[in-house]
């Protein structure tokens, strides 16, 4: 979508960069999917949900349960599969339970999710490959009408949106949970959307390319909001690919196509410009969160869409705040500071222009706001639960307060204008009784 991609200013402040960006985003990723994320696969994980206290564990689970009282080392040894002595705690006296398939000590949990005094693992998110993706998406449970119809947005592409060409319905969330993030310029994943006999084919060509249109209000909004269609709710997030500082890159404007349907997500990355190293923070802290884990992590996708959702803003606005709100309290400071020391007719030609090209930037970032609210609005019709919705509420709460800001940014401008135009002149007048 070029129109809201041009809404972002291209330039930043380099030095304040350097205390904020990490150095090298990239080697998060080699750090823990390295071997896995290979072929345009920047990331993807499977939500793994924990035992609940529902299930039937094995006899020294339940014992533990029943005997809560018993010594602190006892317990211990029980996560710790260390051998009990029955006879000094009693335990042969209690009678025998029946084994079950989830235990606390069963191998195919993590022990990281397994902490001291946890009865059963908790739930986590694990990084996996394209093997595991394969697997995934052959569960998913496509049209067979699909193939048959015919996919022509090459002609007319001003005309045809994806929603005239996939049934709009919602399907009923099933199967696993899991997020699938790529990069949308990669032959491979190119060569992998094409093929997928799994999405409605225009869903396939809206992720692969960010300029084909969702819907008819990209036509008289001038940005994408989310839609549900051919089984699930397609839409895309806005943010930005923080420059790398030391080699004085700019920030890139990057769109994110989304694709959620039953209890999945894929997220296409494009990238709105030319960068050494892609540094998307607000999708790297989410990354993060899944792969460090924690009894706050999401436990459904449309948590995961939330925190996205959350993430991108809140890089948006404190990029925002430094490049375009910043830079106009620095052309406040510059003339208070320098108005009695240059020449003040040369000096308020040179601001003006500053003033001029800030305005210009500040009514795009009131835009690129207005689209964020309309987008979180619809968010909200689709999402369903606490955690979600409260994520997604204080993003808009957020954004109202960002435009806010910006109007005062704005008005503030003009204020600064008018000043220097009252300075000119009496500085005018007083040379004119001068001479």
């Amino acid at each position: 979508m070029n129109e809201i991609g041009n809404r972002y200013s291209a330039s930043t402040c380099n030095e304040m960069k350097k205390q904020d960006y990490p150095k090298n985003l990239q080697s998060r990723n080699d750090a823990v999917g390295g071997d896995l994320w290979t072929d345009g696969l920047i990331c993807a994980f499977e939500y793994v949900k924990g035992q609940g206290k529902t299930g039937q564990p094995k006899s020294g689970a339940k014992v533990l349960s029943a005997q809560y009282s018993l010594k602190e080392a006892s317990r211990r040894r029980i996560y710790a599969n260390e051998p009990e002595n029955v006879n000094s705690n009693n335990l042969a006296k209690s009678p025998p339970l029946k084994d079950s398939t989830v235990t606390v000590k069963d191998a195919s949990y993590v022990t990281r999710d397994l902490n001291p005094g946890e009865e059963f693992p908790r739930a986590y998110w694990e990084p996996i490959g394209w093997d595991r993706v394969y697997q995934l998406v052959q569960m998913l449970q496509a049209d067979d009408g699909w193939g048959s119809q015919p996919i022509e947005l090459t002609e007319n592409e001003d005309e045809v949106t994806v929603t005239d060409l996939a049934a709009p319905y919602w399907e009923r969330p099933v199967g696993p949970t899991w997020w699938c993030h790529v990069a949308a310029d990669h032959p491979s994943i190119n060569a992998w959307l094409s093929t997928a006999q799994w999405l409605h084919p225009a869903i396939s060509v809206a992720l692969r390319d960010e300029s084909t249109l969702i819907s008819e209000r990209m036509k008289h909004l001038f940005y994408e909001v989310p839609v549900i269609v051919a089984g699930g709710l397609l839409f895309e997030l806005l943010g930005q690919s923080a420059g790398d500082p030391l080699a004085e890159e700019d920030d890139i404007p990057i769109v994110l196509r989304s694709w959620h349907a039953q209890n999945f997500l894929i997220t296409a990355l494009h990238i709105k410009g030319s960068a050494s190293n892609i540094n998307v923070l607000g999708i790297a802290e989410v990354q993060e969160m899944l792969i460090a884990g924690a009894t706050n992590i999401p436990r459904t996708i449309h948590e995961v869409i939330a925190h996205l959702t959350c993430r991108l803003a809140r890089w948006d606005d404190r990029l925002f705040r430094k490049s375009i709100f910043g830079e106009a309290d620095e052309v406040e400071l510059k003339f208070m500071n320098r108005r009695n020391h240059e020449d003040l007719h040369l000096f308020t030609i040179i601001l003006n222009q500053e003033i001029r090209r800030l305005s210009t930037q500040v009514i795009r970032v009131k835009w690129s706001l207005h689209a964020r609210e309309e987008i979180v609005f619809e968010l909200l019709q689709h999402l369903r639960g606490n955690a979600a919705r409260s994520l997604l509420h204080g993003v808009r709460k957020s954004t109202r307060e960002m435009i806010s800001e910006q109007e005062a940014v704005r008005g503030r401008l003009f204020t600064i204008q008018d000043v220097m135009q009252s300075t000119v002149r009496a500085w005018l007048q007083k040379s004119h009784c001068y001479t």
